[in-house]
């Protein structure tokens, strides 16, 4: 393991915990002018990127090593977020809605896996 490694798989990282903020920034912006709460269709967004992305570089065969460990661990991983996805299907339990976190739930995990499925089969 070297400091560039380290630095490069950060850079990753960093760039796709962007990316999800910006999503999540897209959905405050068109959530401002409306009462509801928001859907975390940001959050979905940015996790779906990162399944594609996870799912084309399986499927054209990244090797281990130094592109995957930027690639996977790195962008893949700054961009997905549990924790937001999670947070935000308990906010809405709280808040009674329970059809919009079931949906969250399905659309979430149905949709993660179809990039998988379709590229990996």
């Amino acid at each position: 393991m070297t400091v560039t490694l380290l630095l490069t798989v950060f850079a990753g990282g960093g760039f796709g915990a962007l990316v999800r903020w910006l999503f999540g920034q897209a959905e405050r912006a068109v959530r401002a002018n409306h009462e509801r709460p928001q859907d975390g269709w940001g959050t979905t967004c940015a996790n779906l990127l990162a399944c594609v992305v996870l799912a084309i570089l399986l499927d054209i065969g990244i090797e281990p090593g130094w592109s995957s460990a930027v690639l996977v661990a790195g962008l893949c991983g700054g961009l997905s977020t549990f924790s937001s996805f999670a947070l935000e299907i308990s906010s809405m339990i709280l808040d009674g809605r329970y059809r919009r976190a079931s949906a969250h739930v399905a659309i979430n995990g149905l949709l993660g896996l179809l990039p998988f499925l379709l590229l990996l089969t």
